[in-house]
């Protein structure tokens, strides 16, 4: 945002407030320049990439949902919501409350049982509640009825209403005998007609040869939500895909003695102002963001680049050269064409919304003083669970908030 916008967005906020009531010229144009000083008028590049900006206030919002009991994790679907505590999973459709502490199903036979109590990631279709748990199963609620398999789901991203879901999931049971490979890998997922598939091999496996698993050797953690064209691999690699076709992909290890990071965590994809684009060894790729154990970094590239990314390509948005107030970011998430939300809980909860164009940051202290234990992003807008609490924000109130 410039200068002369954000002066003159705060001039007619004024104009609004106080047009029915007396005010002499020297008082408004006394208010006018206080405001402006206040805010610093728009935004100023520092060293690094990262902006500063509006530093934000406290977010105050009325929960959107309580529960009894400390929230783990927790997913929306309109009125509905899903939610998983220490005793189990509960479910609440049409205001109807229903509790599960463990799912039993029928797999190839044989009798399985999922303990609900803890859960790597929930997401909702509209083919259902998709329940991933830390002891190796992949529930879904299809049409009243549970369906299951023993295939462990690590994260679940659906980057649009009409995707199927993408998992980073592995086969869980090396008892029972599938076509599925070993390893961690990144792919589809979808329950048909009670039976689970495997679709959109690319880029983790071969669809002509489900024995192959081209992922295998780095282990996935994260994926991005856009194109998934962006991968983060367990040993700290950043791969990125070149086209749709291949499932080879361009690997990058940085040297984190030369950046002011020791690893990543999460990645996030976005165009910014170009779309990808291969020629003989180059890429073009514009804005790839990722989160680290100091804050955020990015990658700007608008023109072709050689295979090897150099180091210094990363620009970072820490709390030493911009307005973010925590390096210890807990999760990050995709929020719209050209901006990220993220949460961190030290030294306090706070919610960090982030321009992906220029790093511009803006972070707000959450309601309570309880951690934030997850968020779900829908639509543009924001939940997040803090103690018994879901609250919901709006993306709405967060650029007025923020300024941006």
């Amino acid at each position: 945002m410039e200068t002369t916008s954000f002066c003159t967005m705060q001039m007619i906020v004024i104009n609004q407030t106080f047009k029915n009531q007396v005010m002499d010229l020297n008082k408004f144009i006394f208010l006018i320049s206080f405001v402006c000083f206040f805010y610093s008028c728009g935004k100023e590049d520092t060293e690094d990439g990262g902006n500063s900006g509006n530093g934000g206030t406290t977010i105050e919002n009325e929960s959107f949902y309580t529960h009894n009991r400390t929230i783990n994790n927790f997913i929306v679907d309109g009125d509905d919501v899903a939610i998983v505590d220490n005793e189990g999973l509960t479910i609440v459709e049409n205001g109807e409350l229903t509790k599960y502490e463990t799912i039993n199903y029928t797999f190839l036979g044989l009798q399985m049982s999922a303990k609900m109590n803890s859960v790597h990631d929930m997401i909702y279709t509209g083919h259902g509640l998709y329940i991933g748990t830390t002891d190796g199963h992949l529930i879904v609620k299809q049409d009243g009825e549970f369906y299951g398999a023993p295939i462990h789901v690590y994260t679940m991203k659906r980057p649009g209403q009409n995707n199927d879901i993408q998992a980073i999931w592995e086969w869980y049971r090396s008892d029972i005998s599938t076509e599925f490979p070993g390893g961690r890998l990144r792919s589809e997922i979808e329950l048909d007609e009670g039976e689970f598939f495997i679709r959109d091999e690319w880029p983790c496996l071969n669809a002509l040869d489900l024995s192959t698993n081209h992922c295998a050797d780095d282990e996935l953690t994260d994926f991005s939500s856009l194109e998934r064209i962006a991968m983060i691999g367990k040993q700290g690699t950043l791969l990125h895909y070149p086209d749709y076709s291949s499932n080879t992909p361009f690997k990058y290890t940085p040297n984190f003695n030369n950046l002011p990071f020791n690893k990543f965590k999460q990645v996030e994809y976005f165009y910014g102002a170009s779309v990808v684009v291969v020629v003989p060894d180059k890429y073009y790729f514009n804005h790839t963001w990722v989160s680290t154990d100091n804050g955020f970094a990015y990658i700007k590239i608008e023109q072709g680049i050689d295979v090897v990314i150099p180091d210094n390509a990363w620009l970072t948005v820490t709390p030493a050269n911009s307005e973010l107030r925590s390096g210890s970011i807990e999760e990050m998430a995709y929020l719209s064409g050209d901006r990220l939300i993220a949460y961190s809980n030290s030294p306090s909860p706070m919610i960090h919304y982030v321009d992906a164009v220029d790093g511009l940051v803006c972070s707000l202290n959450a309601p309570g003083n309880e951690n934030i234990n997850d968020f779900y992003v829908d639509f543009y807008d924001l939940y997040f669970a803090q103690g018994t609490s879901i609250y919901e924000l709006k993306n709405s109130t967060l650029q007025a908030d923020c300024g941006f």
